[in-house]
């Protein structure tokens, strides 16, 4: 059967696993690799990098290419039309070229990592590394570019406003508790179209669980310190910390979780 592009990198990882010493992957069991020692995590990257060798030397031209080739075209299709994207949006912004001629650099997460120069030389290695490589930097730009609005998005808040990437998170997230309940009112039947106060909202919708005898589970809903908060950070740019920022998140992908649990539910007793 052909080689996949998942077979080959399952051969990558296994090959890692192989090279660490049996000490070093006892300690990846036990605890999270971010929290790795510097010379721990060189010595996992190391291993990384010397097992990708071993298994491109060890595969077959026509079995790489196979894969390879499917992944590069579709890779290719995507840059295309995000460049296409891209460029649109920063003849609208007026970029400059300087900063358009930014997408050209990319850096290697790999640079502090020893690399035999002979691999480069190895007839064998070197095209499959290289091709490895090209996807690999293509795959990173891609996010690069879609989020190249968003950062400058957040640098043009810095300036005239004061506000970060932080209130950018809260502030999405907010919109999107909103969009939650109204989301469900008019699962319920609940007319609401018209209400605009976001306060009117979330008492229609407590009470109307509570009403029905459904356990809510909108905690997030019934805190009045969460609700001044909301205030705060919509209405007077009330800049949060990463931390508080991270919490609204998640508060609200909670509330998307309790509502769904509450409509799949039925009638319960509080």
């Amino acid at each position: 059967m052909p080689l996949t592009k998942d077979e080959f990198w399952k051969r990558v990882t296994n090959r890692v696993r192989d090279n660490l010493p049996e000490e070093t992957r006892a300690n990846l069991n036990a605890i999270e690799l971010k929290r790795l020692s510097q010379p721990l995590l060189r010595q996992i990257l190391q291993a990384g990098v010397e097992a990708l060798v071993e298994e491109l030397r060890a595969t077959k031209k026509e079995s790489f290419l196979e894969w390879i080739e499917k992944e590069r075209a579709n890779l290719q299709q995507q840059l295309e039309q995000t460049g296409y994207w891209y460029l649109g949006y920063v003849t609208k912004l007026g970029i400059s070229g300087q900063d358009l001629a930014a997408l050209m650099e990319l850096a290697t997460i790999l640079g502090s990592v020893d690399m035999n120069e002979e691999i480069y030389w190895d007839p064998d290695v070197a095209p499959k590394l290289l091709m490895l490589n090209g996807i690999t930097y293509g795959n990173a730009l891609l996010p690069w570019i879609r989020f190249r609005p968003i950062l400058d998005f957040e640098s043009f808040l810095r300036t005239h406003l004061g506000l970060d990437i932080n209130w950018m998170k809260a502030t999405c997230a907010l919109t999107a508790e909103e969009l939650l309940v109204r989301k469900a009112l008019k699962e319920l039947d609940i007319e609401h179209e018209k209400i605009w106060d976001f306060e009117e909202l979330r008492k229609l919708l407590v009470g109307k669980m509570k009403e029905e005898g459904k356990r809510t589970g909108l905690k997030v809903l019934t805190i009045p310190a969460r609700r001044s908060i909301r205030n705060m950070v919509i209405h007077k740019g009330y800049n949060l910390t990463e931390t508080e920022a991270h919490e609204i998140m998640g508060d609200i992908i909670q509330l998307a979780n309790d509502l769904s649990t509450i409509r799949n539910s039925g009638t319960e007793t509080p």
